[in-house]
């Protein structure tokens, strides 16, 4: 097991902007999940991150394809709320 040094924030712990940006998406989602959440200790990774993965919305790869990658990484990375965040929205991206 891996000793993490940042922990995941709630919205009311993130600082400034973070706080905003993860409180947008627990209440648009339910939860934020642990990768995002820790992200939350800088509004400016968390900012970026955001808008990295609304521009991957719009790339031209097949939707279904996407939510595979992003599945994959998921698994990688050990996130169990991003991974079925993930499960969940690959059968509704459509044949690839």
């Amino acid at each position: 097991m891996t000793t993490r040094r940042l922990t995941a924030l709630t919205p009311e712990q993130a600082p400034g902007r973070a706080g905003e940006l993860l409180g947008d998406i627990v209440r648009r989602h339910g939860s934020a999940g642990e990768m995002v959440s820790t992200m939350a200790h800088s509004p400016a990774v968390l900012d970026g991150y955001l808008n990295l993965s609304r521009a991957m919305k719009r790339v031209k790869i097949p939707r279904a394809l996407s939510e595979k990658l992003s599945l994959a990484v998921q698994e990688w990375i050990g996130c169990g709320t991003c991974r079925e965040s993930h499960r969940e929205a690959g059968p509704r991206g459509g044949p690839e």
